[in-house]
C-alpha cells in the first residue's frame, strides 16, 4: 500500500484557512520551504505515479506539503491573535 499525503491545499475543506490572510500565513509561511500550497494538480500527478505500472514504489507515503511536515503547525494563541 502506498499513500499520498498532501498538505495544505486550497479546497472546499480548507476555504476557511484561506479567507484569512494572516491564518493563512501561519500555515504557508516560513514553515514551509516551497513557500507555496501545493496544487490539486500536483496532488493528482502524485496519484497518478503511484497507480501507473513503471512505479516500483511499495509501502511508501508521498509527502506533498513542500517540506511542511518538517516543520510545525501553528500554535492556538497564534491563529487567536491571527483572527483579531
Amino acid at each position: 500500500v502506498n499513500a499520498v499525503a498532501p498538505g495544505f491545499s486550497p479546497t472546499p475543506m480548507t476555504a476557511g484557512i484561506f479567507a484569512v490572510p494572516a491564518i493563512r500565513d501561519l500555515y504557508l509561511g516560513e514553515a514551509i520551504i516551497e513557500g507555496r500550497a501545493v496544487s490539486a494538480d500536483e496532488v493528482a500527478s502524485a496519484v497518478a505515479w503511484l497507480a501507473g505500472a513503471d512505479c516500483f514504489a511499495t509501502g511508501e507515503i508521498i509527502h506533498l506539503s513542500g517540506g511542511a511536515q518538517l516543520g510545525r503547525l501553528p500554535r492556538l494563541s497564534e491563529l487567536k491573535q491571527a483572527r483579531s
